[in-house]
């Protein structure tokens, strides 16, 4: 089974052939090979599981904000100010999401946290640092898809997985600067409830 990890922000390097993904996929193929013929632990306990859905909350907007990129010289971009601008007309800016968050554990040996959307990897370095790096995996594109999950550092920097990539999604903009917080709110609930505590 695969399971797509906190990668939204991470590309192998370099990239673009056919040759340089065959070398890619050949290089995971090995790793996974290596990986199966070393020990392996096996896991072991009763199962649980916790679910919680946190609001996102968006960067504040106005109709002003999409009647702006009427004119843009990117078709997208136009038909996403349209779109929000519709939202608007009936009454209904989008202004927060409904973020999944859930874990499973698997007795003491194994915690998996899934979150929803497309979550950048400083997510699963501030769980790793918070709860230990042992047993636990931490999975994106999980339960939904919204658009990408950054971080405060990469909302910060801007760009493609912070901002423009969100019209794609057809989500009036970027997150607002409290979205890391509100989805480690919902990790911390649902760890607490199957029983992983920060170490």
């Amino acid at each position: 089974m695969f399971i797509m990890l906190c990668g939204a922000d991470q590309n192998p390097n370099p990239r673009n052939t056919l040759e340089l993904a065959q070398k890619h996929g050949a290089a995971l193929a090995a790793e996974v090979t290596r990986v199966f013929r070393g020990n392996m632990q096996s896991v072991r306990g009763s199962i649980r599981a916790a679910f919680q859905v946190v609001d996102l909350e968006f960067a504040p907007h106005s109709r002003e904000t999409f009647e702006a990129r009427l004119n843009d010289t990117n078709r997208w971009r136009v038909q996403h100010a349209r779109n929000m601008l519709k939202a608007y007309d009936e009454r209904r800016p989008i202004r927060q999401y409904p973020y999944p968050v859930q874990a499973f554990s698997f007795g003491s040996n194994l915690v998996m946290v899934a979150l929803g959307g497309e979550v950048v990897v400083d997510y699963c370095l501030r769980i790793k640092k918070e709860y230990g790096d042992k047993g636990i995996l931490i999975a994106g594109y999980s339960n939904d898809v919204m658009g990408y999950i950054p971080s405060l550092r990469v909302l910060k920097e801007g760009g493609y997985e912070a901002d423009s990539s969100m019209i794609y999604y057809n989500q009036p903009g970027p997150w607002a600067e409290s979205a890391e917080e509100r989805v480690f709110s919902g990790i911390q609930q649902v760890m607490k409830r199957v029983g992983r505590n920060p170490k």
